[in-house]
């Protein structure tokens, strides 16, 4: 694919069609990845690693399942597919193992179907915990029945799944029947922290310190992990947020193919240039995906 896009960039610099409306173009060459060693982990977990073509980690992977190990509050602001899921799914998934089960973990998403996709992920570890260990994921959001609900409550997941939304009204104003699972709590994870901003973005703050106050009220202090897009200033985010100093980990150790950028200066219809781009990576087999406006 990289040799169909290069001749793409060069095919337009002499279509007669483009070239004139090509201004400018600039390659950022490739990044090789950069690897490191697994940590300590229970034997089943590195052979599902390596059964599911992870043999190593990526270096910052490494870094940040040992910052958490450390027991830092941590964010990553690494590039998106850069496997930050990864990062604390292990160390979690590793302390509920170590503490016999006792460790419990609250991974906020701000819209369900990342939620849901997570419970997915999170499904394919449940066969590498023992029989008397079993391994409790749960969702808990607007779609949960009352019936499921009430069984979460009596026997509270090792990981439970949910929003700020839920959390907020279904959660903390109930605190005292969440008492098992809160005094336990060790791990709260907060994805897409970029979408927190705003007005939003301070009712989730507020929502945070409650949580924490309620926390320390049953014993516990867990540790939060908040995962984000690339963004300037992650932690500076974090720590606004959630009031707590951060680590963070910007630098990712995945691949990075070879990036073209090319700058159009359209002669008639922005659109129909578009139009015609697209119609040609098609014609060259180049899989393509064009952004616009909805409306």
């Amino acid at each position: 694919m990289t040799d169909a896009v290069r001749r793409f960039v060069e095919e337009l610099g002499q279509d007669p069609h483009f070239r004139d409306q090509l201004l400018h173009r600039h390659y950022l060459p490739a990044v090789p990845a950069r690897y490191a060693d697994f940590p300590p982990l229970p034997p089943p977990f590195i052979a599902a690693l390596q059964a599911a073509g992870i043999p190593h980690l990526y270096s910052h992977q490494h870094e940040g399942i040992e910052a958490i190990r450390r027991g830092e509050h941590l964010v990553l602001t690494t590039p998106t597919a850069s496997g930050k899921t990864l990062i604390y799914n292990l160390p979690i998934l590793e302390k509920i193992w170590q503490s016999g089960g006792e460790a419990r973990a609250l991974y906020l998403f701000p819209m369900k179907a990342l939620g849901q996709d997570q419970y997915k992920v999170l499904q394919h570890w449940q066969p590498l915990f023992p029989p008397h260990l079993p391994l409790r994921v749960a969702m808990y959001d607007g779609d949960t029945q009352s019936s499921q609900r009430r069984k979460i409550k009596e026997t509270p997941p090792h990981i439970l799944i949910t929003n700020p939304d839920m959390l907020h009204v279904g959660i903390l104003p109930y605190h005292s029947q969440w008492q098992e699972f809160l005094s336990r709590l060790s791990y709260v994870v907060i994805d897409e922290l970029h979408t927190y901003r705003g007005i939003f973005g301070s009712h989730v703050l507020h929502l945070l310190r409650r949580l924490r106050r309620i926390c320390h009220y049953y014993g516990s202090t867990p540790q939060f992990i908040a995962a984000s897009a690339t963004i300037a200033r992650g932690k500076k985010l974090a720590e606004t947020l959630i009031g707590l100093p951060f680590t963070e980990i910007r630098e990712s150790g995945a691949p990075v193919q070879g990036k073209h950028f090319l700058l159009m200066n359209p002669a008639g219809s922005a659109a129909v240039l578009a139009t015609r781009l697209l119609l040609k990576a098609i014609e060259e087999g180049i899989k393509t995906i064009v952004f616009t406006k909805a409306r």
